[in-house]
């Protein structure tokens, strides 16, 4: 039975754009047939998500379904159901939290996919098939350098132990970078 309509694992506002250029070419040799080429991939994605609250909050109770007493001026509470309330859409109470977006992640992509297939022709009745495809992703970037992650070789200042949260861009405790890749000591 659902209680609440949340935003927590999503975004409010998600406009992605891909932009691809792909390119490839065949060549036939005898007993071969070469094809080749690649993809390359420029991906921004734009993440707003909520900083508190809820959109909506539902409770259902037994008391939209349970009867009266024979006197029919109090309700029995000992009947009903919350989940039959639920089936019926008779709500017991609802309250919705202000909800203001956090702050926008505008990750970017960079991909480069590289291919090359031979199609031999070893007989009339058989082909053999050889190809290799190499996907080249390239590290997340966000381009306002909003972003943390754990740096498990980093002195940790409050207790001094191992492992130490990083922050992206410049400043104390940061990575002095705008890539996840490049984070370190």
């Amino acid at each position: 039975m659902p209680t609440s309509w949340t935003q927590s694992d999503t975004a409010l506002h998600d406009p992605t754009n891909v932009y691809h250029v792909v390119d490839s070419f065949q060549t036939v040799k005898g007993w071969h047939s070469i094809i080749g080429g690649g993809e390359f991939q420029w991906e921004g994605s734009n993440n707003t998500s909520i900083s508190t609250g809820t959109l909506l909050s539902l409770s259902y109770s037994n008391n939209e379904t349970a009867g009266f007493a024979a006197n029919k001026a109090t309700l029995t509470t000992t009947q009903g159901v919350g989940y039959a309330s639920f089936l019926i859409g008779s709500v017991d109470a609802a309250g919705i939290t202000d909800n203001r977006p956090a702050t926008t992640i505008y990750g970017r992509y960079r991909n480069f996919s590289p291919y090359v297939q031979d199609d031999i022709k070893v007989s009339k009745s058989l082909t053999v098939n050889l190809g290799l495809r190499w996907d080249i992703f390239s590290p997340w970037q966000e381009t306002q350098n909003r972003f943390s992650s754990v740096n498990l070789n980093a002195l940790n200042p409050i207790t001094g132990t191992p492992g130490a949260l990083r922050f992206g861009g410049s400043g104390n405790a940061s990575t002095a970078t705008a890539r996840l890749s490049r984070i370190t000591g």
